[in-house]
């Protein structure tokens, strides 16, 4: 992609990628969620996020190795700060691995990684966030990815990096969902 080629010049190329993403994604998520012990938790992910966007932009990969100790990370502090969210937080981590495992069943699309990162995303933002998550991330994915397939910089069954998706995707259901869902709603009535 084109971002990645302007970085992938510079020393320590993807490094300074991740340092930029985690600029513009953490005041976002301080100036939405304040100094609140949701700011951890969440924060947490977004931070995980980046390292999972560069990974994968980098190798197309979401490593186990990553994904895997921030299950365990992300369930202590959901747990420590807020117990009183754990049906939320563990609807949220089946519904946003369960519903992409039976997509992924049905095509071939989504990586085994995305897959698990949206059950984490489920564990932290709840089960309306993880939706919210999955459908913005696809919309997003959607909006770059059939330009780039148009004009040819991409080949039909060529893969592409999900992971900035996810992340722009995430971001949005966090800091907007809500009012993007009551405009929705106003628009109907």
């Amino acid at each position: 992609m084109g971002m990645v080629k302007l970085w992938e010049g510079r020393q320590r190329g993807y490094q300074w990628l991740g340092a930029a993403l985690a600029a513009v994604v953490m005041p976002v998520v301080i100036y939405q969620g304040g100094m609140a012990r949701e700011t951890v938790v969440v924060g947490t992910l977004f931070l995980l996020l980046v390292v999972l966007t560069v990974t994968d932009l980098k190798s197309m990969l979401m490593p186990n190795r990553i994904v895997f100790p921030a299950f365990g990370v992300l369930l202590v502090l959901r747990f420590a700060l807020q117990p009183e969210l754990w049906r939320e937080a563990l609807a949220g981590l089946v519904v946003g691995g369960l519903i992409l495992t039976l997509l992924g069943l049905c095509s071939n699309g989504m990586g085994g990684g995305d897959v698990k990162v949206f059950a984490l995303i489920g564990l932290v933002v709840g089960v309306k966030g993880v939706l919210f998550a999955i459908f913005y991330s696809s919309l997003y994915g959607t909006l770059i990815g059939l330009p780039l397939r148009w004009t040819g910089r991409i080949k039909p069954r060529q893969h592409i990096p999900f992971g900035p998706f996810i992340l722009l995707g995430t971001l949005t259901a966090w800091a907007c969902g809500d009012r993007i869902w009551h405009w929705y709603l106003m628009q109907l009535s």
